[in-house]
């Protein structure tokens, strides 16, 4: 248990802070005044970071070459302000179900879902936009047009294309099916593994771990309109009554009745029941793993949103902690290739791959010789050079063949030579190279 209030304690303060020694700092603080309540914990860590990042903002989120959509969504998540990003962490990366997300607001359950709904509502509306136009495409000629305006180098090029998908997929049903299966952006960050925490923090949180907790400070602060202050007083009595409930409960109380209370404050929709991994992976690759990490059977379908990928099987049922192998089939194209395999379950939840790199193909060459006419046959996706070459006596010549008439390339052999040995090459417009094996001719042609 120590060992979870670290990470979650850590792993909170750095999503916001996004510097390991500032976090650390902040969420051995956290710990400490958190004691032995995960909520508590996490709602002081919540306060430190966002009372850090407001005295010193941290630096904009860049976007490397090799970004996976985790790394994407992280960047879109950091251009939001910092207490939606704390509010979508604190409810989907750490166990809390919804008393233990009361307790880290200092709200009611009902009140403190209600206000991380509202901000799942507006990232799913604001950033899944920029997310879909980072995948691509896809298939769907309007939305290249759509995306060929504009740059996608960073997080804020992204968002600036949001009216302009957003417009789109409201009148284009394959587009807005696409952003419907694919893995949000909540659920990309929510479903981030927490990090270890450095060993002041896990010293610090095992050092708590019978220390009672102090509630943490409310979520914001502030006048408030005539006629709330009652309710504001009365909804923070009841959650610090059910802090104080946590904390002096009978620790011999029938388990069965803890589990079944979990399950019935459990946020569902913040922790996704199918996880695919690996997340991103080569155009080579061809299998995925599918997981249930939920305490329920879910159906799901899988599908990939490019022509060329398929995915086997497509559909079916997993029970809880199941796996199931999917198999990847087709043929990439060549050049850069972006693609992305989606699983939709009957629960409501989704997961995602991206499929991303470069494929080189070297040309399919073959190659015959009718006395000294050589007739090369090539097929390749561009424009292919064809050369014939030739050795006698250890001197190599070459000669340029003549266009392809039916993907059929001529050349001549000397004629006269008592014995050579040839062969002949292409090389495509990407610099891929193919050959034929040697071919002695003796005696001469």
């Amino acid at each position: 248990m120590a060992s979870h209030v670290a990470a979650s304690a850590f792993g909170h303060c750095l999503a916001l802070v996004r510097d390991e020694e500032a976090a650390a700092r902040l969420a051995v603080v956290a710990v400490h005044r958190g004691g032995r309540t995960l909520g508590a914990v996490l709602g002081h860590a919540r306060a430190q970071a966002l009372a850090a990042v407001a005295a010193d903002p941290p630096p904009p989120t860049t976007l490397g070459p090799g970004a996976n959509p985790t790394d994407v969504a992280w960047a879109l998540a950091a251009s939001r302000p910092p207490l939606e990003l704390a509010l979508v962490d604190l409810s989907a990366r750490h166990g809390l179900g919804r008393a233990g997300l009361g307790i880290a607001l200092l709200m009611t359950p009902s009140a403190a879902a209600a206000r991380v709904a509202a901000v799942h509502r507006t990232w799913d509306g604001e950033l899944d936009p920029a997310l879909l136009a980072w995948l691509g495409p896809g298939d769907c000629e309007g939305l290249a047009e759509v995306l060929r305006g504009g740059a996608a180098g960073d997080a804020g090029d992204l968002l600036s294309l949001v009216p302009a998908v957003s417009a789109h997929t409201a009148c284009c049903p394959a587009c807005a099916d696409r952003q419907r299966a694919m893995a949000s952006v909540r659920l990309l960050v929510g479903g981030t593994p927490l990090p270890s925490p450095p060993l002041e923090v896990s010293v610090a949180a095992s050092g708590s771990r019978l220390q009672p907790p102090v509630p943490p400070p409310a979520l914001q602060r502030g006048r408030r309109r005539p006629g709330t202050r009652a309710l504001g007083v009365a909804a923070a009595v009841m959650a610090v009554a059910g802090l104080a409930g946590l904390v002096t409960a009978d620790r011999r109380h029938d388990g069965r009745r803890r589990q079944s209370l979990q399950a019935l404050t459990r946020l569902p929709l913040d922790a996704p029941s199918l996880l695919l991994a690996p997340a991103s992976l080569a155009p080579t690759t061809r299998h995925l793993s599918l997981a249930n990490v939920s305490s329920d059977t879910v159906a799901w379908e899988a599908a990939a949103d490019v022509p060329w990928l398929e995915v086997s099987p497509v559909a079916g049922r997993l029970a809880p902690g199941a796996r199931q192998v999917l198999v990847l089939k087709g043929s990439p194209p060549e050049g850069e290739v972006h693609a992305s395999v989606r699983v939709a379950g009957d629960d409501g939840s989704a997961a995602m791959a991206t499929v991303s790199g470069t494929v080189e193909h070297p040309p399919d060459l073959s190659a015959a010789a009718e006395g000294c006419t050589v007739r090369a046959d090539v097929e390749d996706e561009g424009e292919v050079s064809l050369t014939l070459h030739w050795r006698v006596g250890g001197v190599e010549r070459t000669e340029a063949m003549s266009g392809p008439a039916d993907a059929k390339s001529i050349a001549t052999l000397p004629s006269g030579v008592a014995s050579l040995t040839w062969w002949v090459s292409a090389v495509d417009g990407r610099g891929n190279q193919a050959r034929t094996p040697d071919v002695l001719v003796s005696p001469a042609c």
